[in-house]
């Protein structure tokens, strides 16, 4: 199979899990598995990454985090404070095969800042979450403000 076929079919995988990552699971069947599904992505992005590096400008291994970090608030309900999802995404990194580095809650409360528009650390573009107050965090779509 050629470079360009596996990047296309890469690509169209990726925006499949992509699809089904980002819509509500009302009954529960994306959830059951949702492990498999967050490996199956990261597999896929660093397979497109090899093929055409200068087409792809994101951070893929941030990508992973955010991806876990979703997963993890979607299974506690939508509202955790930290030390229950650093056990949570310790549990699913180390599931899936993932790195949990020294650093590990430090990169999830990086990303949680990095994807909160009230925060400094704001990057632009997805709002995703917010501080219920400090080591309190909870996922934008849930809850009342």
């Amino acid at each position: 199979m050629d470079d360009i076929r596996r990047d296309l079919l890469a690509e169209r995988a990726l925006g499949e899990i992509d699809r089904l990552l980002n819509n509500f699971d009302h009954y529960g069947q994306i959830v059951s598995v949702l492990p498999q599904l967050l490996q199956h992505r990261c597999t896929l992005a660093k397979l497109s990454q090899a093929l055409h590096p200068q087409g792809i400008n994101l951070d893929k291994e941030h990508e992973c985090w955010l991806d876990d970090l979703l997963a993890t608030y979607r299974q506690l309900g939508g509202q955790a404070p930290h030390a229950t999802v650093y056990r949570k995404m310790e549990r699913l990194r180390t599931q899936v095969e993932r790195s949990w580095p020294e650093h590990a809650e430090e990169i999830i409360r990086q990303t949680l800042q990095a994807y909160n528009a009230e925060s400094p650390q704001y990057r632009g573009g997805l709002d995703l979450f917010r501080m219920v107050r400090p080591g309190l965090w909870r996922l934008k779509d849930h809850g009342i403000y």
